[in-house]
């Protein structure tokens, strides 16, 4: 029914889709999770100065962190001048990265425990 060819074709065809479908997925919750920040930030009053994405399976959301989504590594400077730096593990459990309002772990409070 099929020759070799085709089976091979179908078979790039699902990796080359699957790793692409892949790329495009983290840059869509990169970009979700960066302006969920933003957002976040100016209603805080604070500055963002730095946020990256944070992939280690460690930290106070560690057993929390739900489908859809996403960690990231901050720090911020308030309105004093003062920079804080932390966790923020952007949407809900069930709505991912839809959510307006992430959660904050400052490390301060992370070192207390």
């Amino acid at each position: 029914m099929f020759g070799r060819f085709e089976i091979t074709f179908l078979a790039v065809f699902v990796t080359v889709t699957g790793i692409l479908g892949s790329i495009v997925n983290g840059a869509i919750r990169r970009t979700n999770g960066t302006k969920a920040i933003e957002r976040w930030a100016l209603e805080n009053q604070y500055e963002v100065l730095d946020a990256a994405e944070w992939n280690l399976p460690a930290g106070p959301f560690f057993r929390r962190k739900g489908p859809g989504q996403t960690i990231f590594r901050i720090s911020v400077q308030d309105s004093e001048g003062r920079v804080h730096s932390g966790l923020i593990l952007c949407g809900p459990y069930l709505r991912g990265l839809k959510s307006k309002t992430p959660t904050v772990a400052w490390d301060q409070e992370l070192t207390k425990s």
